[in-house]
């Protein structure tokens, strides 16, 4: 009896410890929303102040760029006169030498005795081709 009434309230005290946590599980997720909407936030900001920084330094290349081009344009004349007794005629590289002419190994040797006409055998001498006749006949070829 005493252990069925043990049972009995060790049961009832689980039961209620569970029955309170349901409160704590709505705050945690109202934390973790508040937190993620932040840090969503920040990450906007430091994209926009990334990309502001972009733009910014691609309009000032291009405005220098326009500025440069039209210096120049203002002062065709007077740069040409300026480097006009420093222009040399370009000197002309020295031709190098030609290139050795390939050294021939057995392979290329073995390749130009081919005949035009049958690339994929090598040619024959009529002895050679009765040798290969009669060895054929000897083991039994039709």
């Amino acid at each position: 009896m005493k252990k069925q009434i043990l049972l009995l309230a060790g049961s009832a005290l689980i039961l209620a410890s569970c029955g309170s946590n349901n409160n704590n599980q709505a705050n945690e997720q109202a934390k973790i929303d508040s937190i993620t909407k932040a840090n969503a936030a920040l990450q906007d900001q430091m994209n926009k102040a990334k990309n502001d920084s972009t733009i910014n330094a691609m309009a000032k290349i291009k405005a220098d760029s326009i500025e440069l081009a039209n210096k120049a344009a203002a002062k065709p004349e007077a740069s040409a006169k300026h480097h006009e007794h420093k222009a040399k005629e370009p000197v002309a590289a020295p031709t190098p030498a030609p290139p050795p002419p390939p050294v021939k190994t057995a392979q290329d040797n073995k390749f130009d005795s081919r005949q035009p006409g049958n690339q994929s055998k090598p040619t024959l001498t009529p002895e050679q081709q009765k040798a290969q006749e009669d060895k054929f006949n000897r083991r039994g070829g039709k």
